[in-house]
């Protein structure tokens, strides 16, 4: 087992902790992607205490170099109150059915392993464990070989090591009450590494029965290890993650704590989630250069389509046409931070009357870019049809009031893919 946790001592330290026995070398893999809400549903595999009925659930086949027994674990797990997915994997040979999720399962043994033969394609299917929550996933699997799968993220190579008796030795004592009582303590730095952008950065363990604890600091120079607070990276706000900016230099330290003070450990840096649509955008946009127009959007989670109302002016009035008012439609996916629709012109009604039946024409595409919960862009292009010729602009836009920009800063937090920094 692990825990994260953030501890104030009189020094603060953020712990990542596993515990294990150390054993022959192994290598670690971690396999990650995306819950955008597009994901098919089933009934839970396995009872959950937070599982909520259907939910979306990815899959991924994968291959190992050698045959031996390997751990399967959520990588994300102690991150979910910070916006962690929490996952549930399992393993199947050969194939998956969601019509009978019980055929070819394959089970792991006492000890958390599972056995691998490397001339088997084996399946691994990820069940979003709380629900229909949104974000990245990451499993780590933990064996004599190495784990092939179009899912496998590239992660440092300073985040896994093995303690020695050749390390330097921190002493939490002149400070205090160690963090999670290791007392003194074997540790390596890796450094200097810098990020490529600016944000929350997660640290979260791998566990595996081999593996040892690990506590992981983030410092803005070498570690003094007299001092464990002189430069310490700043604490994100939930207290499990580090605040760093791009292009500076930082210092990843890493402590041994398990009973075998020289054991393997692994860890996973994961970066901050990257802008993504989400229902919290829903609402009313425009751009406060052209007042009196704007737009309606509406994203729905489930489908991952988006729908927009655009309320707006002919560029050419005909005659007796006074007020030149024009209302068009947009609907189309959206993926990330984007949207691609498909533009509507709507005419010939009658006001408040179901005679005569309106005339509804695609005229054009849109294309909707969000860099926060708060800016955005409309890229509209029209064809040459009935609406006057074509014309192809780029609207900036903002939101009309920010009752909402709580919400949507809310259901895109959290870690993103574990990767390259």
């Amino acid at each position: 087992m692990f825990t994260l946790s953030r501890v104030v001592a009189p020094a603060l330290a953020l712990t990542i902790c596993l515990f294990g026995s150390a054993s022959l070398r192994a290598e670690n893999t971690v396999l990650s992607g995306m819950f955008d809400g597009s994901e098919p549903h089933i009934n839970a595999l396995q009872s959950s205490y937070c599982s909520k009925g259907p939910s979306g659930y990815r899959q991924t086949n994968f291959t190992v170099s050698e045959t031996g027994n390997y751990t399967v674990s959520d990588v994300f797990s102690n991150l979910e109150y910070s916006g962690g997915l929490n996952v549930s994997p399992y393993v199947y040979e050969s194939s998956f059915s969601p019509a009978t999720p019980e055929l070819h399962a394959k089970y792991s043994s006492g000890e958390g392993y599972y056995s691998f033969n490397k001339d088997d394609t084996y399946v691994l299917v990820v069940q979003d464990k709380c629900g229909n929550e949104e974000g990245a996933w990451a499993v780590a699997l933990s064996g004599p070989g190495s784990v092939g799968s179009n899912n496998v993220v590239a992660v440092p190579g300073f985040t896994q090591g093995k303690f020695s008796v050749n390390d330097p030795i921190i002493d939490h004592s002149p400070v205090g009450p160690s963090p999670i009582g290791c007392g003194p303590t074997s540790y390596q730095q890796s450094g200097p590494i810098r990020v490529s952008r600016s944000g929350t950065y997660y640290l979260s363990s791998v566990w595996a029965p081999h593996l040892t604890s690990v506590i992981v600091l983030i410092y803005t120079a070498p570690v003094n290890p007299r001092d464990l607070e002189e430069n310490l990276a700043p604490y994100a706000a939930s207290g499990q993650g580090f605040e760093l900016e791009a292009g500076r230099n930082y210092y990843f330290v890493a402590e041994s704590c398990g009973d075998d003070r020289y054991g393997e450990y692994f860890y996973v840096v994961a970066p901050p989630a990257p802008f993504r649509i989400n229902p919290g955008l829903s609402g009313t946009w425009y751009n406060p250069d052209t007042p009196g127009q704007g737009f309606f959007l509406t994203f729905y989670e489930q489908l991952n389509q988006a729908f927009l109302g655009w309320f707006t002016y002919t560029d050419d009035p005909a005659p007796g046409d006074e007020y030149g008012h024009r209302w068009m439609t947009a609907f189309g996916p959206f993926e990330g931070a984007s949207a691609q629709l498909a533009i509507e012109w709507t005419g010939g009604g009658g006001f408040d009357s179901a005679q005569p039946a309106p005339n509804q024409n695609v005229v054009g595409d849109m294309r909707l870019d969000f860099t926060d919960c708060s800016t955005g862009q409309v890229t509209y292009a029209f064809g040459p049809d009935g609406t006057g010729g074509s014309l192809v602009n780029v609207i900036p836009i903002r939101r009309l009031t920010n009752d909402r920009i709580a919400l949507c800063e809310k259901l895109y937090a959290g870690p993103g893919m574990p990767g390259p920094l």
